[in-house]
């Protein structure tokens, strides 16, 4: 992934239904990436 390559340490999930997707997300990132659920901010908007 580009974002990886490039040092990303942070993947903020800016949509309502990506904390579902994050067990995905992970695996595919790992876990040296923060993963930002801002899933109930974004829904009480």
């Amino acid at each position: 992934a580009p974002l990886l390559e490039r040092g990303a340490d942070t993947l903020i999930l800016g949509c309502t239904h990506y904390p579902f997707l994050s067990p995905l997300i992970r695996a595919v990132v790992g876990d040296n990436i923060a993963l930002i659920d801002t899933g109930a901010a974004v829904a009480r908007q």
